[in-house]
């Protein structure tokens, strides 16, 4: 039997060459003689293999190969229905994978409010969080973003939320949680895509809160910045034209007026 934790050593160092090397022995033990159960296992772990390396027909097609194995067992239909939602996550399907994951909870509501499977619950809700976000449901999003904020979560999950429930909160002009929340994410490690909007977005808040001297700050790092975090740098200057301006900075806000709206 193939050592699982050969299998999650190979998802987590994303190297396509040692995927291929579990994914031929993972077919090896398939062209032998196992039971049903034995095949299930295999065949989900040759789809999670897949979507990691953004196969995600083939992932898709192994889940179907595994629910066949064995229909009527309600806990593969879960497993399968779990992995579906989140290859459709993976694959930018958003709309499809809130409405999947959604229908997980209530499905298998039982079976997640289970501590055995605490960690899919979480996980369900964290991805439902940020399809939330994406679909623009902040009235669905912001909750949740609080409850997975509750949760055990490694440094960099933490960010990513934070960043989001302050953007949200941005986005709502609601400036003073906006800013709460955004000035905790910036102090952390965010990956650039986050990092852009954060600063971004912490500044905008700070400028309707009348703190503009710290809202300048955040966007001379945007600035600055805006190449690696791959920022609107039009935005960035009409926001700076904005602060100069209230600052009483006429010559600055001028500059930047212009190089918001060049001639």
């Amino acid at each position: 039997m193939l050592d699982s934790s050969r299998i999650d050593r190979a998802i987590a160092s994303g190297d396509a060459a040692r995927i291929d090397a579990v994914i031929r022995d993972i077919d090896a033990q398939l062209g032998s003689s196992i039971d049903s159960s034995t095949a299930v296992g295999l065949l989900l772990n040759k789809a999670v293999l897949y979507e990691r390396t953004g196969r995600f027909s083939e992932a898709n097609a192994h889940v179907d190969l595994a629910l066949a194995q064995q229909p009527g067992s309600r806990d593969v239909q879960f497993q399968c229905a779990y992995l579906k939602a989140s290859i459709a996550h993976q694959q930018g399907q958003v709309a499809e994978a809130f409405e999947q994951h959604t229908s997980l909870l209530h499905k298998y509501a039982d079976e997640l409010a289970s501590e055995q499977y605490r960690f899919v619950y979480q996980d369900i809700q964290q991805q439902r969080a940020i399809e939330a976000a994406h679909l623009l449901k902040a009235d669905e999003a912001i909750p949740l973003f609080h409850e997975i904020l509750n949760y055990d979560l490694v440094p960099e999950e933490r960010a990513v939320a934070l960043a989001n429930v302050g953007i949200l909160y941005s986005k709502r002009h609601r400036y003073d949680s906006a800013a709460q929340y955004l000035s905790e994410a910036c102090k952390m490690v965010l990956d650039k895509e986050w990092r852009g909007h954060a600063h971004f977005h912490l500044a905008i808040a700070l400028t309707h809160l009348g703190e503009l001297e710290r809202a300048k700050e955040e966007l001379l790092y945007c600035e600055r910045n805006s190449s690696e975090l791959g920022l609107n740098l039009k935005k960035i200057y009409a926001w700076r034209a904005a602060v100069s301006e209230k600052l009483g900075e006429q010559l600055e806000s001028a500059l930047y007026r212009g190089l918001a709206n060049p001639l």
